[in-house]
C-alpha cells in the first residue's frame, strides 16, 4: 500500500518538477530545478524497480533521503524564486515532499 502512494506521489512529483524546470529562468534557479527533476526521476526508478537499490538501507532509506533533498532544494527555489506568492510550483514541491518524507517516517499512516 505505502508503495503504491509513493510511486503515484513520485509520478506527480515528477511531472511538477518538469513544469518548474521550464517555468524556471534564470543562473541559479535553472540548476536547482534541473536537480529537483534528476531526483524525482531517480526516486521513480527506484519504486519502478528498474535500478537495484544500492546500499543496505532499502527502499524506505532511499525515499527519505531523496525525498529530502527535494524539500531542501524546494525550499532554496522558493527562496530565490521571490517567496510564498513568487513560487507556487516550489510551494507544491515543497508540500509534496514534506508528505512523502512524513509517510516514510511514519508520522503519517495511509
Amino acid at each position: 500500500m505505502t508503495v503504491s502512494i509513493w510511486l503515484v506521489l513520485a509520478i506527480v512529483l515528477v511531472i511538477v518538477s518538469a513544469v518548474e524546470l521550464f517555468r524556471a529562468e534564470g543562473r541559479v534557479t535553472r540548476p536547482i530545478a534541473v536537480l529537483i527533476l534528476v531526483l524525482a526521476a531517480l526516486e521513480t526508478i527506484f519504486l519502478l524497480g528498474w535500478v537495484a537499490i544500492p546500499g543496505t538501507i532499502g527502499l524506505t532509506g532511499w525515499i527519505a533521503i531523496i525525498s529530502t533533498a527535494i524539500l531542501i532544494f524546494s525550499v532554496e527555489l522558493m527562496r530565490i524564486t521571490g517567496g510564498l506568492r513568487g513560487a507556487p510550483l516550489a510551494i507544491l514541491l515543497f508540500l509534496i515532499s514534506a508528505f512523502q518524507l512524513f509517510l516514510t517516517i511514519g508520522f503519517i499512516r495511509l
